[in-house]
């Protein structure tokens, strides 16, 4: 296992170029997931010193925001998140006031995206009875069918076969508001533990899980003791038993023997590269700036084989030296995860890979046409090097796993 590792290495990326992309005329504003939250937290703010009633209260905390329609989703801490980073000096856990809300998969009734399936997240503020203080409420759309497709935890992809072109907008959009109805996923032939797309075997994702490590685990037996899990099928998704105090890794798979493949890792949304690395860039004048990794790269497979690489934990830093450079996953009791009390609305823990294909100076992409919870457990070393690759500007393919079902995994 870690021998092919070694052989197939993989690596972060810190910049990649966004490739291959021509938007027709009929597709509707850009409205992804990052911009919309910065505007939503805009307004916010802006009413937090504007409004009447909300600037009295100078402070507010951060409630829930759920999901009604589905008890297999959990994006809620990803939105908590950017809500408690960029809005930070408003934050008052001890505040009487609460900001919450709600997401929904839905058609829009907008004129920008009329016709299509968005994320709509809703933002209002109620007080401690949970009473609607005032009118204020924020709404917004989201209509990238990648971040639709992450939030919803589904199972895709948006390949198209050789004589086709790339899939347009509007098929896309179609494609994730199927899955989402209609959930499923595949496992690579011959296989029981690889979880892949419906309709591909390109990638591939596999959930290993074992004994925490020991404080003094090194790079060479961070895996010893685990082993692959086989997912269990429920209600048309990927589930894998994972215990109270149990840790857990993933194996990466890129079966393609043409082109190497961009992987991002999301745990109930959150980014598993990002939300704990503490590298750094510095400038001229001693100004430092966070170090943003797009995600891990896989090779191109060889022939009539895979390229693997794992990965076993919350990224810390790249740096060669240093001993602690990740923290292991590890399920934590329900309220004790990274995502502390907003771990999971449902109990439900989801974990979602996306894989971007690699774009190779003067080729297009695959297609002819030119339409273009879990926890931070035990600190461990790992072996990284950074590089850079350009990837075509959608992901190709991703693959969601449940880890986790209060209602028991039958």
């Amino acid at each position: 296992m870690l021998i092919i590792q070694r052989a197939l290495v993989a690596s972060l990326v810190v910049v990649y170029a966004l490739g291959f992309s021509i938007t027709e005329a009929a597709d509707p504003p850009s409205m992804p997931f990052e911009g919309q939250m910065a505007s939503l937290c805009f307004d916010i703010a802006k009413a937090m010193e504007q409004d009447p009633i909300l600037s009295e209260h100078k402070k507010f905390r951060i409630g829930r925001v759920v999901c009604d329609q589905s008890r297999d989703i959990n994006f809620e801490p990803r939105i908590v998140r950017d809500l408690e980073k960029t809005l930070e000096k408003f934050v008052d856990e001890k505040s009487k006031i609460a900001l919450v809300g709600k997401y929904q998969f839905v058609e829009s009734e907008s004129a920008d995206n009329a016709g299509f399936e968005v994320l709509v997240i809703k933002l209002t503020f109620v007080d401690s009875k949970g009473r609607e203080l005032g009118t204020f409420s924020a709404v917004r759309e989201i209509n990238s069918s990648a971040d639709i497709a992450v939030a919803a935890g589904v199972t895709i992809s948006f390949e198209s076969k050789a004589t086709e072109s790339k899939p347009t907008f509007q098929e896309r959009n179609k494609l994730v508001s199927n899955a989402f109805e209609s959930p499923s996923f595949g496992l690579i032939e011959g296989s029981k533990t690889q979880v892949t797309t419906p309709s591909g075997n390109r990638y591939a994702v596999e959930i290993i899980k074992g004994p925490i490590v020991s404080k003094e685990a090194k790079r060479e037996n961070v895996a010893a003791g685990m082993k692959p899990i086989a997912p269990i099928e429920k209600r048309g998704h990927a589930y894998v038993p994972i215990g109270i105090g149990e840790a857990y890794a993933f194996h990466i798979y890129n079966y393609d023997s043409e082109k190497a493949v961009l992987a991002k890792i999301r745990i109930d949304g959150l980014d598993s590269i990002n939300t704990f690395n503490e590298d750094v860039a510095v400038d001229a004048n001693g100004v430092t700036s966070p170090i943003l990794y797009a995600g891990y790269t896989l090779p191109a497979a060889p022939r009539n084989g895979h390229a693997l690489f794992g990965v076993y934990g919350w990224l810390r830093t790249t740096k060669e030296k240093a001993e602690e450079s990740a923290y292991e996953f590890v399920v934590n009791k329900f309220g004790e995860g990274v995502a502390s009390k907003r771990m999971a609305t449902s109990g439900v823990g989801v974990i979602t890979v996306e894989f971007y294909e690699e774009l190779k100076v003067g080729a297009n992409a695959r297609g002819v046409g030119d339409k273009g919870e879990t926890g931070k457990g035990q600190a461990i070393k790992l072996n990284l090097k950074v590089v850079n690759l350009k990837t075509v500007k959608d992901p190709t393919a991703i693959i969601s796993i449940r880890y986790n079902d209060p209602n028991g995994l039958q």
